[in-house]
Formats: structure tokens, C-alpha cells, sequence
């Protein structure tokens, strides 16, 4: 049917090849776009030039639970989590709300560029917090599940990895870059379609969250004792909550 401007689209190629979507036009009005309670909304960006997620969202922290993109990255202001650090014309954006009520958003006007500490922070967090151990085991899909530790106690240090995995499968990983700052770690999912060929690594919607620490004082994986609100992968928005490495190895298999 009709494109609907307001709306996101989720696009899977055919081929091994990036594809460029050019759309000409007027500039659109800023808003209203519905945004629905107990739904993942994917909804577009609006405005002709990059906006802080700040300002994106600016008196509206207290309705949101989570707006995340297609690259793992996430906005979860109940958390103080940021590492979505601006919104851009061509993205589309996943929100869930975090009440009954719905709301008819409509994008602030944009207002330069500037950067603020919080954005410069988040953006320096992205950087250093990317994995070194896992990188070549991570496939990221496009679909992913946030895991926010407010608190990770025990024998862990700077530089350590927090490692996600999911039926003995790493599926996402993240290094500690600031013990006054949350473990934000993207997990991705798997997609299954024989049909049309098509096999991605990742988790599958309901597997456990089964979190392990890459020490690297003791080179190797510590068993992490995690108390987590949503332990299992796709079932709810996000997983949160705190851990406490152990000083032990993780069983090997």
C-alpha cells in the first residue's frame, strides 16, 4: 500500500550488496506521529538535520521506556542510559512507551549542533565500551535486545568484558569503561527462513540471559551471579538489573 510518512520501515536485502534509497521532496511537518502503548512503534525521522536524542525527546523522559535504532544502539532515560546519542534524517527508530497511555509526538525544531557534555560522554562511552574479545563472534543482525547492569560488583576491572550468550552462543559483549556509568550491552537475535535461504546467528526469543566477565588479569570467562528484571531475550523490551562476578571460572564445554 502507501508509504506512510511517519512511519519506519524494517528492510532485509536480498543481497550481499548495500543499497542506497534516494527520496526527493518538500520538507515534511515536524509531527504529530501516534506513538501506542504496548507495542515496539518504528517510527521516521522528521527533520532535515541530526538532532540530540536529548532535545529529540525533551519533556517526554517520563513517558518513554526505550527508543533504540537498527545498530544497538539505545536511548533509556529511566535508566540514564544514552548510548543513542542523536537522531538523523534516513534512520528510522524503534520506541516503546512506558505506560497505558499513549502520545501524539511531534519532533522539536532543530536547533544546531552543538554537543552537550552528556552527548559527549555517551559518545565516548561507545567508543571504548566496544568489544576486542568477541568482536569477530558478534553478527550484528539488526535485531537486538538491550541488557542495562545498574550496578557489577566482585572481581572486575576496567578493560574487563561483560559477555552475553544465549544456549552457549556469544551474542553480544561490551568492555567496563566507567564504574560510575551502567554496562550497556547490545545482544543480538538470530532469524530462521529455509524459504527464502536465509540464517542468522543470534539468540532466539525466549532463550536465557546467561551472562559471563572476560577478566583479563585472569584470562578467562568469571561466572557472573546476575538478579535481572527480564531474563530472557525478546520476551520484554530490556533486560536490567545488577551482578556480582565471581571468582570462579564459567563451566568449559
Amino acid at each position: 500500500g502507501d508509504m506512510n510518512i511517519n512511519s519506519g520501515l524494517q528492510i532485509f536485502l536480498s543481497g550481499s550488496d548495500a543499497q542506497t534509497i534516494t527520496v526527493e521532496g518538500l520538507p515534511s511537518e515536524l509531527g504529530p506521529i501516534e506513538i501506542n502503548p504496548f507495542q515496539m512503534n518504528v517510527i521516521s525521522y522528521l527533520p532535515q538535520e541530526c538532532m540530540s536524542i536529548f532535545d529529540a525527546f525533551a519533556g517526554y523522559e517520563d513517558q518513554i521506556l526505550l527508543v533504540q535504532n537498527d545498530i544497538g544502539e539505545y536511548y533509556v532515560p529511566s535508566f540514564g542510559v544514552a548510548t543513542l546519542t542523536e537522531m538523523c534524517p534516513g534512520d528510522g527508530y524503534s520506541v516503546f512507551l512506558s505506560g497505558a497511555n499513549g502520545i501524539d509526538f511531534t519532533y522539536p525544531e532543530a536547533g544546531g549542533n552543538a554537543r552537550s557534555s552528556a552527548m559527549l560522554d555517551w559518545e565516548s562511552y561507545n567508543e571504548s565500551s566496544a568489544s576486542v574479545m568477541y568482536a569477530n563472534d558478534i553478527v550484528k543482525t539488526g535485531i537486538s535486545h538491550p541488557i542495562i547492569l545498574t550496578n557489577l560488583e566482585g572481581k572486575v576491572s576496567e578493560g574487563d568484558e561483560v559477555v552475553a550468550y544465549a544456549d552457549g552462543q556469544v551474542v553480544g559483549a561490551t568492555r567496563v569503561v566507567d564504574e560510575d556509568m551502567p554496562v550497556v550491552i547490545a545482544a543480538w537475535g538470530g532469524y530462521e527462513n529455509e524459504e527464502l535461504g536465509i540464517s542468522l546467528p543470534g539468540y532466539d526469543v525466549g532463550d536465557s540471559v546467561d551472562l559471563r566477565l572476560y577478566s583479563v588479569s585472569e584470562g578467562q570467562e568469571l561466572y557472573v551471579e546476575a538478579t535481572l528484571e527480564g531474563s530472557t531475550y525478546g520476551d520484554t523490551p530490556i533486560t536490567s538489573g545488577t551482578g556480582v562476578v565471581l571468582d570462579m571460572a564459567t563451566p568449559q564445554a
